[in-house]
This record gives C-alpha cells, sequence and structure tokens, in this order.
C-alpha cells in the first residue's frame, strides 16, 4: 500500500512538471488559452498532491485519526491486574472519585440511556 501511494504521488508530482513546462512554453509562444489550460492542470496536480498528502482538508468533512499505545510489559495479566487497571481508569475520569462528579456523571448517563440504567 505504502509503494502505491508512493508510485501515485511520484505520478502526480511528474504530471504536475509535464503541465508547468507546457504552461512556460505556452507562454513563450503568447499562447494564452494552451497557457491558461496548463496551468489549471498543474493546479489540479497541486489540489490532489495536496489531498494525498494530508494537507488540504475538503470543507465539511471529518478527518479521524487513530493510534494505540501498547506497552506488552504493562499489559495486565490477570483479572486482579484488570480490576486496578478499571479503578485507575475511573479514578482518573472522576477526579479521583469526587462523589460529586460521580453523581454528576451518573445524571448524564440516565439523562443520555434512561432505560439503561437501574
Amino acid at each position: 500500500m505504502v509503494c502505491e501511494a508512493t508510485s501515485l504521488l511520484a505520478r502526480v508530482e511528474s504530471l504536475m512538471q509535464e503541465s508547468e513546462k507546457i504552461a512556460a512554453a505556452a507562454k513563450l509562444e503568447k499562447n494564452w488559452p494552451a497557457a491558461t489550460s496548463a496551468l489549471r492542470e498543474a493546479r489540479g496536480c497541486l489540489e490532489l498532491l495536496g489531498k494525498l498528502r494530508g494537507e488540504l482538508q475538503q470543507p465539511g468533512a471529518l478527518h479521524l485519526h487513530k493510534h494505540a499505545h501498547i506497552h506488552p510489559a504493562a499489559q495486565p495479566r490477570n483479572e486482579a491486574e484488570i480490576e486496578l487497571e478499571i479503578a485507575r481508569h475511573v479514578a482518573a475520569a472522576t477526579a479521583n472519585f469526587d462523589a460529586q462528579e460521580i453523581i454528576r456523571l451518573k445524571g448524564l448517563l440516565e439523562v443520555a440511556t434512561p432505560q439503561s440504567i437501574a
């Protein structure tokens, strides 16, 4: 996949360079329609390169990035370690088990999903 992306980038860059050469030659000949057309193609190539490289965002488009931190030595190995990890996350999410924060979060959950709270 990386090889394909690199190949595509190289091809678009090559097209852009060729369009720029055509535009330069057309300008020398004062062939303004040809120069304008070649510049338009070069602009299209630049836009495509920007999108392929992630440098341009389309209006209204959603851009997600996913990453994971995996530390094999730090992974819980048994149920006690799993529960301890859960407790750490709950403590972080509730300002160290602050009662008011727990009540606030419970209220949010009840409003969002009233049928799922017993």
